[in-house]
């Protein structure tokens, strides 16, 4: 038995459902900025601070995704994956913050390529027994939600 699921039979295949519902309303603030960015504002907003408002967001959040590789990688047992893990914990944080810093149309995909980095580096570890496989199965949607809705604003700033 695993103590990752709410099933008591132990399936770790199981999104919980605390997990679905806090990384669903995560996307709340993506949707949100995105869709103020792509129609202008709709009145209420300047359309540039509506972006501001979605790098700002996706900063903090692929911080936080970072903090979670960082937090995978202390129950680690090998002393040079553990390492290996921490150090490249640090980067998707530093882009991050990075991002903030450049001009719209470069931070917009500087982050899309880094939400997508960091997801495929999640799946990728949790099918390899790094963590529990709902996890792989969340980030997936997760990540997939975000990357189209920060391409669709980045196209929508070129165009």
């Amino acid at each position: 038995m695993t103590t990752y699921s709410d099933d008591p039979l132990g399936d770790d295949s199981r999104i919980p459902s605390v997990a679905l519902s806090l990384g669903l309303g995560g996307l709340i603030p993506f949707l949100a900025s995105g869709l103020l960015t792509v129609t202008q504002g709709m009145g209420f907003v300047e359309p540039v601070y509506a972006t501001v408002s979605l790098v700002g967001y996706s900063a903090v959040i692929l911080s936080f995704m970072a903090g979670a590789r960082w937090g995978m990688a202390v129950k680690e047992h090998d002393t040079f994956a553990q390492t290996r893990v921490m150090v490249l914990s640090v980067i998707p944080a530093i882009l991050a913050w990075l991002s903030i810093m450049l001009p719209l149309t470069q931070s917009i995909p500087l982050l899309l390529v880094m939400f997508f980095t960091i997801g495929i580096w999640d799946i990728l570890a949790m099918k390899a027994g790094g963590g529990p496989i709902w996890y792989a199965k969340l980030r997936f949607i997760l990540t997939t939600a975000v990357c189209v809705i920060l391409g669709i604003v980045w196209l929508t700033l070129l165009f």
